[in-house]
């Protein structure tokens, strides 16, 4: 390189030196960029549109990604519900089988069991009722006039609603629920009746009926009754039930009535053991049972005779029956088991 070249580069570099210091801070820094510009130094440039390309790339296969997935995620959904719907029909057929299986005779419909129940309350005699109910103690008349008091002190019927099939004691039971205008409910069951060869309404579980007047049952003097309650256990032991060592006190509630009852169970009688099979099933501990109150006994003590029915439909089977020839070497263990029960 000649030296007039070296002494031209030189002069130039002292005059943008020069500049710089004589500038303001913001004008002097543009200066500098603007001087570096035309002596070579590359200055940084804004977004090229090669940048922006970039941008809509990104963004169209964004788009491409989402619509893939929401693709995918459609097809997942479609074959989730077709797997759903063969399932399902095969569990819908599936219990129809096994219903069959269940019930001896096919039951009513569900609007076919409503509307039963329906003409069953608005009968506007006990002629009306005829064929339709099952009876086993009851007289119609009493049924009808159960009916009409039981209407007028709930204010009549809100709606009629089916509310199931139940297999008990082997019965097939329609659980059909009535809710009154005063807020209350009551369940009916309707069973099929051998001998009428049709589904009834069970008239007597459905009034709560009584074999005796209430004031009789909790009056004075000897009583024999027939009636529902739900037994669980107690601890009043009193008069000729002193001894726990031989009796079992239940308190009944009897649906209908505020007032308590007891029952007392002879410790490894019938009754006693099919009481226990009740608790160690752990379903419903509501009963059909024939209670006595003999003399010495206070008025609302009684002793559990017969155990009719787990439940309240009664069957042709007496319940207490099935246990005649249970093994009665377990008289302490079933003993806690009932006045364990919940």
């Amino acid at each position: 390189m000649k030296p007039k070249h070296v002494q031209r580069g030189v002069s130039k570099s002292s005059e943008i030196d020069s500049a710089a210091r004589s500038s303001s801070a913001r004008v002097g820094k543009v200066a500098r960029i603007h001087r570096n510009y035309r002596t070579g130094v590359r200055r940084q440039r804004p977004r090229s549109s090669r940048n922006q390309k970039d941008r809509n790339v990104d963004f169209r296969q964004y788009i491409l990604y989402s619509l893939v997935a929401v693709g995918a995620l459609f097809l997942i959904g479609i074959i989730w519900v077709w797997h759903g719907q063969n399932r399902n029909g095969q569990l819908i057929s599936n219990a129809d089988a096994a219903r069959a299986e269940v019930f001896r005779v096919s039951p009513p419909t569900t609007q076919a069991s409503a509307e039963m129940m329906k003409m069953f309350l608005d009968a506007e005699s006990s002629a009306a009722m005829k064929g339709m109910v099952r009876l086993r103690d009851a007289k119609l008349d009493d049924i009808f006039q159960l009916v009409q008091d039981l209407k007028s002190s709930e204010n009549g019927v809100e709606s009629i609603e089916w509310a199931g099939s139940e297999q008990l004691n082997d019965l097939s039971l329609e659980l059909i629920q009535v809710i009154f205008r005063s807020g209350a409910t009551r369940m009916g069951y309707i069973t099929y009746d051998d001998s009428a060869g049709k589904w009834l309404i069970d008239a007597e579980s459905f009034t709560y009926y009584l074999s005796k007047p209430w004031s009789e049952i909790i009056g004075q003097g000897k009583c024999r009754v027939k009636l529902r309650a739900t037994a669980k256990p107690d601890g009043y032991y009193n008069g000729v039930f002193s001894d726990e060592k031989e009796w079992l006190c239940l308190g009944l509630q009897i649906p209908g009535q505020e007032d308590n009852i007891y029952g007392y169970l002879r410790l490894n009688s019938d009754c006693y053991y099919a009481m226990a099979q009740i608790y160690r099933s752990g379903s419903s501990y509501s009963i059909v049972a024939d209670l006595s109150r003999d003399a010495g006994m206070e008025p609302r003590q009684f002793e559990i005779k017969k155990i009719i029915a787990h439940g309240w439909v009664e069957t042709d089977i007496e319940f207490t029956s099935l246990f005649a020839d249970a093994d009665k070497q377990e008289s302490n263990k079933k003993n806690d088991e009932i006045k364990n029960a919940p």
